[in-house]
């Protein structure tokens, strides 16, 4: 399937103002339905963790075998490491768009270095988280032409084409070293 025609198709989303489920809804009808074992929506499930409750009062409360209760700490410690990365990541964002462009683009270097020091095994995906919260700033500040927008719109919406899941299982295994980068580059920002 060509990019060409992804952006069509998000571009005819964003206009009749279809959401991604009512699009996988229509897709659906037109496709075969899906095989396999249908995911677990532990979503309310991990409120109750985040309200305090143990995973094993957790898992008691879905039917009580050890498996829950490893699935839903798992998937709870996944999301805490995520929303911490987020969160720093924004941290560092907002710092460096408070900087000149040179130096911004220094900072960026600098966290190239940074992240091939730490011999992440994917390191350009960090670049490629900032480059996404980089243009969501830049659309929301508003300052861009129609034009440029557009350009912006469309150089987002193929940045999300490219798989940077970040559940994936090389993203999970380098979550922490990926959260140490950053705090080690927003304390050199903060002692500047």
């Amino acid at each position: 399937m060509s990019k060409d025609f992804i952006w069509e198709l998000e571009k005819l989303r964003r206009r009749f103002g279809v959401d991604g489920d009512e699009l996988q809804a229509a897709a659906k009808r037109i496709n075969r339905k899906r095989r396999g074992e249908p995911p677990f929506n532990d979503d309310k499930y991990l409120a109750k963790m985040r309200d305090g409750d143990s995973a094993r009062q957790v898992a008691e409360s879905i039917r009580g075998t050890f498996k829950d209760e490893i699935r839903i700490s798992r998937k709870n410690r996944r999301t805490k490491l995520r929303q911490e990365y987020s969160t720093k990541l924004t941290k560092f964002v907002d710092r460096i768009m408070l900087l000149s462009e040179a130096e911004r683009i220094a900072w960026i270097d600098r966290l190239t270095e940074a992240t091939r020091a730490a011999r992440l095994p994917e390191p350009h995906l960090m670049l490629l988280d900032i480059s996404d919260l980089l243009l969501r700033k830049v659309l929301e500040g508003g300052g861009a032409s129609t034009d440029d927008t557009d350009n912006l719109e469309r150089a987002r919406f193929h940045l999300q084409g490219i798989d940077i899941d970040p559940d994936s299982p090389r993203r999970r295994i380098a979550r922490r070293a990926e959260i140490e980068v950053i705090d080690t580059l927003i304390g050199e920002l903060q002692g500047k």
